[in-house]
């Protein structure tokens, strides 16, 4: 037997059978929009 929790191991290939990827549409956006304001714009660099 081993520590590591089931749903990590065990369940993790069932996932997705468990739960519709449309049901995390909200939380995507939120994270998404976060993500997005926080970033920072890339520099530029001297070319040679």
């Amino acid at each position: 037997m081993t520590d590591k929790p089931k749903l990590y191991y065990e369940l993790a290939d069932w996932f997705h059978l468990l739960t519709a990827p449309a049901e995390y549409a909200e939380e995507a956006e939120f994270y998404t929009k976060h993500l997005i304001e926080a970033a920072v714009a890339v520099g530029t660099t001297l070319s040679t």
